[in-house]
């Protein structure tokens, strides 16, 4: 695979809003169109009307793409409770690129007590500990250091609100 320089950005509107369709056509841009048809056994028809731009073709047309059913089981499972199971498919995607996901809602106790949410923190931050004690693999310590930092959070946001 030949190495492509990175493209400066000039301006945030150039990446937002990142549609499904955005997202195809630039993969499609840097690798071409073979590398999608083989990677998800596509006629080159299907990806071209992925990758279409209007008038030609509307959003609502390209909703069958891989991108827009990714984007449906993240908001499903989101909407029926499991977001600790999206964010982690997000998180996943997130370490790939580097980079760490911050939920944009505030913080929330689950606590009403400040002595109660401060002992709250101690069996998430003693389980990051032993998985990192028992070697487990990083994408658990990253997980777990995730749920003893909301926790921590959940302290210091109760705290907050006592003041």
């Amino acid at each position: 695979m030949k190495s492509h320089a990175q493209k400066p950005i000039e301006t945030e509107s150039e990446i937002l809003p990142f549609t499904p369709r955005n997202w195809l056509s630039s993969i499609r841009e840097i690798f071409g169109d073979s590398y999608i048809i083989k990677l998800f056994h596509i006629e080159i028809r299907t990806f071209q009307r992925w990758t279409a731009k209007r008038p030609y073709v509307s959003e609502e047309s390209i909703r069958e793409n891989y991108i827009e059913k990714h984007d449906h089981i993240l908001q499903r499972l989101m909407s029926e409770g499991y977001t600790d199971i999206a964010r982690a498919i997000v998180a996943h995607h997130a370490e790939i690129t580097g980079c760490t996901i911050i939920p944009i809602s505030e913080v929330s106790p689950d606590k009403t007590n400040l002595h109660e949410e401060m002992l709250d923190d101690y069996p998430a931050v003693t389980k990051l500990h032993a998985a990192i004690l028992n070697s487990s693999p990083i994408d658990e310590v990253r997980h777990l250091s995730q749920m003893a930092k909301q926790e921590l959070d959940e302290t210091v946001a109760l705290y907050r609100a006592k003041q």
